[in-house]
C-alpha cells in the first residue's frame, strides 16, 4: 500500500466550488497497462447519509452510482477535505 491519493499533483479540479476550493477532482493512473480515471467527489454527512457539496449533483447521486453495490463507500482525506473516490477504467 502507498499513499497515492495524498499526492496533490495527481489531482486536477473538474467542477463544483465550495468557497475557493473545487469539490470534484480527477486523476488518471495506469493499472497493469490500463488507464483509469479516479474521480473524487467532496461529501458531507447529512442525517447519516453522504451528500455531495457540488450543487450540480442531486441528492440521489450516490444511490445511482452505487446501484450495483449497496455499501456506503469509505471516505478519504485529500488536503484536509473529505471525498469519496471512484475508479473507472477507460480506453485511450
Amino acid at each position: 500500500m502507498f499513499p497515492l491519493l495524498e499526492a496533490r499533483e495527481l489531482w486536477q479540479p473538474i467542477g463544483g466550488e465550495s468557497g475557493d476550493q473545487p469539490t470534484r477532482l480527477l486523476a488518471t493512473i495506469l493499472v497493469h497497462g490500463t488507464p483509469h480515471h479516479l474521480e473524487a467527489i467532496e461529501v458531507e454527512e447529512v442525517d447519516g447519509e453522504q451528500r455531495p457539496l457540488d450543487t450540480e449533483l442531486d441528492a440521489d447521486w450516490l444511490d445511482r452510482v452505487m446501484a450495483a453495490d449497496p455499501m456506503i463507500p469509505a471516505t478519504t482525506e485529500i488536503e484536509g477535505r473529505t471525498y469519496v473516490v471512484f475508479m473507472l477504467p477507460f480506453e485511450r
